[in-house]
């Protein structure tokens, strides 16, 4: 999946803050997962299991010295804590309750135009986008 986003640069991540140091490599590695998944979907997932195919590349690509490593998920306050580092990192924030009459008031302009689902659907998360607002759910 990550290999087929195009122009991924980990980059902010080289200093990303470690509590563990050498030795915090599956913090590192969810956190390169999900700046990459960040960057092409614009929406976090819960990894309770890491793709092999996308460690694997990440780690072919931006570690090729380092021997085999077995990648494992992290727990969930660090999840939460490396997807408040990426909000920042990005300029994101994430859904709120004070964000659903905007997004209504944008809902009913865009029935005016069509009423297609697909349209309204697509067309409200360039706007939740534009926002710079992580989708809900």
């Amino acid at each position: 999946m990550i290999s087929s986003v195009p122009n991924i640069s980990l980059s902010p991540l080289t200093n990303w803050p470690s509590r563990k140091g050498a030795k915090d490599c599956p913090n590192r590695s969810c956190a390169w997962l999900q700046i990459g998944y960040f960057r092409a979907k614009q929406a976090f997932f819960t990894l309770t299991e890491l793709p092999p195919e996308d460690t694997d590349y990440l780690y072919e690509r931006y570690f090729p010295e380092r021997g085999a490593f077995a990648p494992r998920p992290i727990r969930l306050n660090e999840h939460y804590a490396q997807r408040r580092k990426i909000l920042f990192l990005f300029g994101y924030r994430l859904w709120t309750k004070q964000d659903s009459p905007s997004l209504i008031q944008r809902a009913e302009q865009l029935a005016r135009l069509d009423v297609t689902p697909t349209f309204m659907l697509t067309e409200l998360v360039i706007w939740l986008n534009q926002q710079r607002i992580v989708r809900p759910g």
